[in-house]
């Protein structure tokens, strides 16, 4: 059988909160003079930018202002800034030796999503990624990973989702597939357990389901 597993990016294999965070509070203190409380940040995480802008309460006449100075500050220091949580390549490219479909699902932009695919050294791993330009309809719509089963040919069954956001999971819901809740992500008290959705401590644990538990839980 051929498993596919479908990557979120942000706090699930790349650890970029603070950069993040870093890029809200300098947009926040450029326009206005002040910072978010860290936690009102937290709970836009994962949500395409200018969704997140009005989950904060700003009115859309600023938000293309405030998004086009976030993206500059953010790209500016990206490549500085960004690393992979501990284990995230290895185990990326040991399922790729095992012969596992693996993708990109993210509401990040392309532009800095394939440089950081790039900067983290997975990009010969990865068979397709799914940006915010390349669907209508983000996360937690099921459709980026519709777009990535409908590429590779994947069968629901044997296809997983890791990500470490309730976003991840409503997408990995409503597409029918499996959800593996990274909990070293920065939200992890988002994400639940059900008799779909197992939550993980660390990176060999997606081996593990993909390869020890499947019959199981498939």
């Amino acid at each position: 059988m051929k498993y596919t597993i479908m990557w979120d990016f942000d706090g699930t294999i790349a650890d970029t909160t603070d950069l993040i965070i870093e890029s809200y509070q300098q947009t926040f203190k450029h326009f206005f003079g002040f910072e978010f409380p860290r936690e009102r940040i937290l709970s836009v995480f994962s949500l395409p930018m200018r969704e997140s802008f009005i989950a904060l309460g700003f009115e859309e006449d600023v938000i293309d202002k405030l998004l086009d100075y976030y993206r500059q500050y953010h790209e500016s220091v990206f490549k500085y800034k960004i690393k992979a949580y501990p284990g995230a390549r290895e185990t990326i490219e040991e399922l790729s030796k095992e012969g596992v479909v693996q993708a990109i699902v993210t509401s990040r932009r392309r532009r800095t999503t394939y440089e950081g695919i790039k900067h983290l050294k997975i990009e010969e791993f990865i068979q397709e990624v799914v940006c915010s330009e390349d669907v209508n309809r983000p996360k937690p719509d099921p459709e980026p990973i519709e777009r990535v089963l409908e590429r590779t040919n994947s069968d629901k069954r044997a296809s997983f989702m890791v990500g470490d956001s309730q976003y991840d999971q409503m997408a990995a819901k409503q597409a029918n597939i499996k959800f593996l809740g990274a909990l070293w992500g920065p939200r992890p008290e988002s994400l639940y357990p059900d008799k779909d959705s197992f939550l993980i401590s660390d990176f060999k644990e997606v081996k593990n389901y993909v390869f020890c538990y499947n019959d199981k839980i498939l």
